[in-house]
């Protein structure tokens, strides 16, 4: 019988806070860990900080119940020969909680001895959404809306920053008893973005200049999809009403303006090229270090996402697939998503009127609208999203199942029980997972539902 896999994101802070000894011998025991996923840089607080607490979220029974206002960054010790040819050195987190602790050395001496693994975790959703500190020299990685302006986020197309990561990822593989790295991506396509209320991307001299040495026309694609952004606002704020109809009217401006779909996928290879390109950097320094993709919730939900992840493709260039399930806020995802498309490509239909649609084209069956934020999804969500990965993975990557657990919710929405960890488990062990990672973070989490899930994962005979 292979060894199984049994993974859980796990904040240096906590590590801090609580021992990291401690922390791995509660793991261990609890849930039988093999894998330890530590967010090495982050400037997001749910990843690398202390749980936030609310009215609705109390702190949890374990960690320093102390706030931690977190700016982040790197929270290990960059070595300075590995950043040479990049231009963003100053990246250290100057967080007090962080000082002089270098957590990756500190989850390697603790897990090396227990026969645990230590991934580091890199999320790449760096200023997407939010207006997160960001180290000096950044903002010339941004990239540019189809109105010329600085976005939020770094250009995957941008050298600066993919010479950046690159020094990161090696740093990482080099310095340390790392077993591979966890990659996660949360990004939208342009598209995806103009139906989501925000302007194109990327438009920099960069992504203009590999346009054209593909053949592309930047100029033409720029045109057509700023023209399609302006339709979709104009939808939103009830300055157009077209003759035929919403989608109709969204339809028509796609046809008008082609150059738009054309960039999509000119976006969406440029993606995927980035993602090759960090596999075969891994495998070159070590072919035994194993290369991870986490897959967006949102792939789960977004019927255009989920056309862009097709595992077939993904399946080259990783070693696993670690797709999220997040059962009890996936009723709120949903309810999201479709009051966006109502309210522009499909203004003529109201958004509980979409839903049963939703459910056919997606494969779903979650219930009216009424409650569906309230009511979270069932597992028979999580054995059909996994079935589904296992099954674009085709037996060539493992699928280890992202359960989420705990993640926070503002009031009246679903939160997560021990039996709602034990039915998602078991959900995604029907489904041919062949592991398991826990997540949002460890920091979230209530030993309770730490404890069902080791319970669960015994009985089925998956850990000892």
């Amino acid at each position: 019988m292979s060894s199984p896999f049994v993974g859980i994101i796990v904040p240096g802070i906590s590590l801090i806070d609580e021992g990291a000894d401690r922390v791995m011998d509660y793991l261990r025991s609890t849930i039988g860990v093999t894998t330890i996923f530590l967010p090495a840089y982050s400037h997001s607080s749910v990843i690398a900080g202390r749980l936030t607490p609310n009215p609705s979220e109390p702190w949890r029974d374990h960690g320093m119940p102390e706030p931690m206002e977190l700016k982040g960054g790197a929270f290990f010790d960059p070595h300075t020969e590995f950043y040479r040819n990049t231009f963003i050195h100053d990246f250290r987190a100057p967080d007090p909680e962080y000082r002089g602790v270098d957590v990756m050395a500190l989850a390697a001496d603790a897990a090396r001895p227990r026969g645990i693994d230590v991934v580091p975790y890199f999320l790449d959703a760096l200023g997407h959404g939010r207006r997160d500190p960001t180290p000096p020299g950044f903002p010339h990685t941004l990239e540019v809306d189809a109105l010329g302006r600085l976005s939020d986020g770094p250009c995957l197309t941008n050298p600066a920053y993919g010479e950046w990561v690159f020094s990161l990822v090696e740093d990482l593989m080099k310095s340390y008893p790392a077993a591979g790295l966890l990659w996660g991506m949360e990004r939208h396509g342009p598209l995806g973005q103009v139906i989501d209320g925000g302007a194109p991307v990327c438009f920099c001299d960069h992504c203009c200049r590999a346009a054209r040495d593909a053949g592309l026309d930047p100029v033409a694609a720029r045109a057509d999809f700023e023209a399609a952004w302006r339709y979709v606002e104009a939808v939103r704020v009830g300055e157009l009403r077209p003759t035929d109809g919403y989608f109709i009217g969204f339809l028509r401006e796609l046809l008008r303006h082609p150059q738009a779909l054309v960039w999509e996928k000119f976006w969406l290879t440029r993606y995927h090229g980035f993602l090759r390109r960090l596999y075969g950097l891994v495998k070159h320094i070590d072919h035994r270090l194993r290369f991870g993709i986490l897959v967006w919730h949102n792939a789960n939900i977004w019927p255009l996402l989920r056309a862009q992840w097709d595992y077939a493709e993904i399946r080259e260039f990783c070693d696993y697939l670690l797709p999220l399930v997040t059962h009890n806020t996936g009723g709120v995802s949903v309810v999201r998503h479709l009051e966006s498309l109502a309210a522009t490509a499909f203004k003529d239909v109201r958004a509980p009127d979409l839903l049963a649609g939703f459910y056919r084209i997606m494969g779903y069956d979650e219930g009216p609208w009424d409650g569906l934020p309230a009511r979270g999804f069932g597992p028979e969500y999580t054995r059909r999203e996994i079935r589904r990965v296992v099954d674009g993975a085709g037996g060539r990557v493992p699928v280890y199942a992202g359960v989420g657990i705990d993640l926070p919710t503002p009031p009246g929405i679903r939160k997560t029980a021990p039996e709602d960890v034990e039915a998602h488990i078991r959900a995604a062990h029907a489904a041919g997972a062949s592991g398991f990672a826990f997540r949002r973070s460890y920091a979230e989490m209530w030993t309770k539902n730490l404890e069902a899930a080791g319970r669960t994962l015994r009985v089925l005979g998956v850990i000892e």
